[in-house]
């Protein structure tokens, strides 16, 4: 049975885990989370994290500049990864204060955040990290970003793709961001417009920037498709890994 229920402030929290993939295995659950930043969390939820999903090891995508804002509450106390995938590129990324600086250009700065995150080589070296860790280890592991939906929707699609799941299985977790996020970004669109700082063109521009859609992913797909051939010709060519990745990835996430 797939764990994660709601927290109280870590939002679009959700076990990877229950799906099942083409040869009719499913993915493991209580072995690999996803979620937003958790950041100023409560009591209560710390510990769920540590004591009932026994979360041992984060891995932060966030910028240097995000993480120093808003430090991880488990950096000092879980093994803790962070992966800067924007590094070669500081004029972009999914955190709140570029979707502001790019509202005018929403779906064009939403597409190239998911072109570059499987071209831009900070990406590709930080998701070679990231799924190198997945099969070093036994730890139980949670990756986020500042959302959960960008960064953090990608590293989930190239995980299951690379398991054999099906793309409707894909897209539907992908997409129960928008239900996960909708009271988080609904509160973010009214503090927005309590500023008084952005117009109704803006704030319509930033809402299509706080959820995520089908067609973003497909982009990234199809740049995958445009650059490697398949996706295991990104995980191969793009990310470097080897051909005993994906017997070890299926071995530690599969039941059997």
């Amino acid at each position: 049975m797939e764990l994660g229920g709601k927290m109280e402030k870590l939002v679009n929290f959700r076990d990877l885990g229950g799906i099942y993939t083409g040869d009719n295995q499913q993915v493991k659950t209580g072995k690999l989370f996803r979620s937003g930043e958790p950041v100023q969390l409560s009591e209560e939820e710390k510990k769920r994290i540590t004591e009932t999903y026994h979360i041992e090891r984060i891995f932060d995508f966030r910028s240097e500049g995000e993480i120093n804002q808003r430090p991880n509450d488990f950096s000092k106390q879980l093994s803790y990864i962070p992966i800067d995938l924007f590094r070669d590129n500081q004029e972009i990324t999914s955190s709140f204060s570029q979707l502001m600086a790019h509202a005018d250009l929403a779906e064009e700065y939403m597409l190239r955040i998911y072109e570059e995150l499987v071209l831009l080589p900070s990406a590709k070296k930080g998701y070679q990290e990231f799924f190198e860790g997945l099969v070093d280890t036994q730890q139980v592991s949670l990756f986020h970003c500042f959302a959960g939906k960008d960064r953090t929707g990608v590293a989930a699609a190239l995980f299951f793709s690379f398991l054999d799941v099906s793309k409707e299985d894909i897209y539907r977790d992908y997409l129960k961001t928008n239900q996960d996020r909708r009271e988080a970004n609904e509160l973010i669109l009214k503090e927005t417009k309590e500023q008084d700082q952005v117009n109704e063109e803006q704030l319509k521009s930033l809402e299509t920037m706080l959820y995520v859609k089908p067609n973003y992913l497909d982009h990234m797909f199809t740049t995958v498709k445009e650059h490697y051939g398949s996706v295991l010709g990104f995980a191969k060519e793009g990310l470097n890994l080897p051909h005993s990745f994906f017997e070890e990835l299926r071995y530690k996430y599969l039941d059997r």
